[in-house]
């Protein structure tokens, strides 16, 4: 006999079915908003998953718990790796004050030496940025002229040099290098004469000694102190005025000079702060408060005092040969339109927004079957960048801006430096032709 398994067969049979429940409204609404919840608390923790990401991957203040997390793993898990990574010092000057947001990959201190001329205007002796990798623990010093060109909010040309004496000085300072150093400056330190010949004092400076006889210039007072050969100098005034090249009356011999100095002192004067540690020269950082000025200030002379140190720190404890020294480079113009004596207009046009000139008689120049020939086809200037230096590339684009020359191009190879391919257009401009 076949079983009967419908619900009328049962209801037939005597069984009853139980009535069918029916969600009331308020639950449905409740199971509304409870599935709102779960998609909105799934969409929070998605967002925070990918900032979390993003963080960690460029290492952003705040945001990268997750990658610190993942370095403290891997320091329990490789204890080798976590003690290399802890050994690279943390200074102070990575967090800039106030924000207390770190720095990049990259920090850099610009700093000025001025004194009043006689005029009482602030005039800059020596500009210098540093920047140091904070991840590899390397340094550069960039010496930059004074004589450069900046322009300030009026469209007035200034030297560098004058920067402090206009309006804004200090932010047209700052600007003004960062463009034509392709970095950003995260400190401006700005510091009297007198004060940097106190605080390199405090340091008890390695002297040099004299091989030929000098005639040091003090370049505000104008009073001349002679050296002569086989002298020994290790007073600081003595020793300041030496590496500003101060005995060199051409601008640019005394800043090339300045370079070479520097090159040969810093070994020596790196070891001389790394042996010194916390001094008196600390101390003259934040006594008196006259002379020395950070930007941004930490708060106190105190602070600032804490900040300036952790760079003279970091410049010390740079490991040999780890800190280069670079100058800006000579520029050479070429004539790339057969104009005649359009070169040396360039050239003297450059010498007056402060350019140094390497040469300006030679002609641009192509192959052709295999011979070099006269390249005058040049309608539009052009500026040539070889070796591929970033702080040369971001020099060369200061000075497209200086001469109004949008073709800047990079040209690969062992030799370094800049050429200015003079075109119609400057021939145009600075000799009138058609």
């Amino acid at each position: 006999m076949r079983a009967r398994a419908d619900g009328k067969d049962l209801q037939e049979s005597g069984f009853k079915l139980a009535p069918k429940d029916k969600p009331s409204r308020a639950a449905r609404v409740r199971e509304r908003k409870s599935r709102k919840r779960r998609r909105a608390a799934a969409a929070v923790v998605t967002v925070v998953a990918l900032l979390l990401i993003l963080g960690g991957a460029l290492d952003l203040p705040y945001l990268n718990i997750a990658r610190r997390g993942l370095t403290l793993v891997g320091e329990r898990i490789w204890p080798s790796a976590g003690k290399r990574k802890s050994e690279r010092p943390e200074y102070a000057f990575f967090t800039l004050p106030g924000t207390k947001s770190r720095v990049g990959k990259e920090v850099s201190v610009l700093l000025g030496i001025y004194g009043n001329n006689d005029r009482g205007s602030a005039e800059i002796l020596y500009i210098l940025l540093f920047s140091y990798a904070t991840e590899e623990g390397k340094g550069e010093i960039y010496l930059i002229p004074e004589q450069l060109t900046a322009y300030d909010a009026a469209g007035e040309r200034r030297q560098l040099r004058a920067v402090l004496s206009a309006q804004k000085g200090e932010e047209l300072f700052r600007s003004t290098v960062e463009n034509m150093s392709g970095s950003r400056v995260d400190y401006l330190v700005l510091c009297d004469f007198q004060k940097a010949v106190r605080i390199l004092q405090g340091f008890r400076p390695p002297p040099v000694r004299i091989e030929e006889e000098l005639d040091l210039r003090d370049p505000l007072g104008g009073e001349v102190d002679s050296l002569f050969a086989g002298q020994e100098i290790g007073d600081a005034d003595r020793l300041l005025l030496y590496l500003l090249a101060t005995d060199r009356s051409d601008v640019w011999e005394a800043y090339y000079t300045r370079l070479e100095r520097l090159v040969r002192y810093l070994p020596e004067l790196q070891r001389a702060l790394a042996a010194f540690g916390e001094g008196p020269s600390v101390r003259e950082f934040s006594e008196g408060g006259e002379g020395l000025r950070m930007v941004p200030d930490a708060g106190s002379p105190e602070r600032n005092a804490a900040y300036l140190h952790s760079m003279l720190r970091a410049l010390a404890e740079a490991g040999e040969g780890d800190v280069r020294c670079l100058g800006v480079p000579r520029v050479e113009v070429l004539n790339g339109c057969g104009v005649p004596e359009l070169g040396k207009t360039v050239g003297e046009k450059l010498s007056e927004l402060g350019i140094p000139v390497a040469g300006t008689t030679g002609n641009a120049k192509v192959v052709v079957n295999g011979e070099e020939v006269n390249d005058f086809g040049h309608q539009a200037s052009e500026i040539v960048c070889r070796g591929g230096d970033r702080r040369f590339m971001a020099f060369a684009r200061y000075l497209g801006v200086l001469l109004s020359i949008q073709n800047i191009r990079e040209e690969a190879g062992s030799d370094t430096g800049l050429t200015v391919v003079s075109g119609k257009d400057l021939a145009s401009r600075f000799l009138g032709v058609p």
